[in-house]
């Protein structure tokens, strides 16, 4: 079952019931591991189809230990394990008491989430009989780049969308002028982006009561109309971008031709282990 999360956020997960027993032998886990690494390494057909060998999956140990009540899901799992994904997924498996039994049930009933080539991290635990596996794509699989050039990365990506008509919540937009970089802007998102990721909040109100008309003033910026994109759960700039055009009241900034300018901004929680981003647009039109 897919977790629906609320709008922009684009993270998806598969909820599964998860163990709270101990395990019984941690090597019981990682020979599992092997077997199933060994098995993408040369995997043959899944439902009928062929599949390309996907990379090696890599033991990641706050997945098999995720601990949640009965009847819990995966996504509060992972938060409070702080391990933010982009993808991820679990399955469960009953009645079985050796590696081998289990792999073979895996192979018949879940050939599909565990040759996922998205999948990078693997936990696996069992406990007496049974056996639970959890696999997980991180948000952040590589560094990101410098908060400036993912700020230009959202300008490409939005000039790109204003380039083309588009409908936003039923409502049509002409193609709209390119917007122009202002470093004002950038520096407004950056600091909303900063806020909000050591508020570990997405909200349009900083943690201070300002809009987005008072940071961009902050920021020495003379704006005569302004406006702000904001989002959560995503690794990259055009992956922002492609959320807001996705979502109508974003759409609609992102289309505004009274927009004549933009700067963009991430920040990442650093409370966290794994990390969450929060990303900031801002638009505006000089006086």
């Amino acid at each position: 079952m897919k977790l629906p999360f609320p709008s922009p956020l684009c993270t998806v997960l598969a909820c599964a019931t998860l163990l709270t027993a101990a395990p019984v032998r941690a090597n019981d886990s990682d020979d599992l591991v092997g077997m199933i690494n060994a098995w993408r390494a040369a995997p043959g057909n899944c439902e009928g189809r062929r599949v390309a060998a996907p990379p090696p999956l890599k033991i990641n140990r706050a997945l098999a230990q995720l601990g949640i009540a009965s009847g819990g899901d995966l996504k509060r799992a992972l938060e409070q394990a702080d391990y933010t994904p982009r993808h991820a997924e679990a399955v469960e498996l009953s009645g079985l008491s050796d590696v081998r039994g289990a792999m073979a049930m895996l192979r018949e009933r879940s050939c599909r989430m565990l040759l996922d080539p998205r999948f990078a991290d693997i936990g696996a635990v069992r406990s007496g009989a049974t056996w639970q596996i959890v696999v997980a794509q991180p948000l952040l699989e590589n560094k990101l780049k410098d908060w400036k050039e993912s700020g230009r990365a959202i300008l490409r990506a939005s000039n790109a969308a204003r380039a083309t008509g588009r409908s936003c919540g039923g409502r049509d937009y002409p193609a709209a002028p390119p917007l122009k970089w202002s470093a004002l802007l950038g520096e407004a998102a950056l600091q909303h982006s900063r806020d909000m990721a050591h508020e570990a909040n997405l909200s349009h109100q900083g943690s201070d009561g300002s809009t987005v008309g008072k940071r961009a003033t902050r920021a020495g910026y003379q704006w005569s109309t302004a406006g702000e994109n904001i989002m959560l759960g995503v690794g990259t700039a055009e992956e922002a971008v492609a959320g807001w055009v996705d979502s109508p009241g974003h759409c609609a900034n992102l289309m505004n031709p009274a927009f004549t300018e933009m700067g963009g901004a991430y920040a990442i929680d650093q409370k966290r282990r794994g990390g969450n981003i929060y990303w900031t647009q801002v638009f505006g039109a000089p006086r």
